[in-house]
């Protein structure tokens, strides 16, 4: 007796993509178009982003460019020119 394995035996599930099961004859009326990416999303998954981490990262710039700039009006100061805001 044959043995019959499941897709999701075959593949790992982080493989699966979103599909369409098409009717018999379907492709013939779109031209016989069998472009994968017509059919399967071929996209990759977007990378995902830590905001706590990025927010932290735009303090410590934020805290740089002001460190920065008053050591620039310092400069200033002494030169006798106006001041950046």
């Amino acid at each position: 007796m044959p043995t019959y394995k499941t897709i999701s035996s075959l593949f790992p599930i982080d493989l699966w993509k979103p599909f369409t099961v098409r009717e018999k004859g379907a492709t013939s009326k779109e031209g016989f178009n069998l472009n994968v990416s017509r059919y399967i999303s071929t996209t990759q998954a977007e990378e995902k982003i830590d905001l706590k981490e990025v927010h932290q990262q735009l303090g410590d710039i934020e805290k740089a460019i002001t460190k920065a700039r008053d050591k620039h009006n310092e400069f200033l100061k002494e030169l006798g020119l106006p001041l950046l805001p």
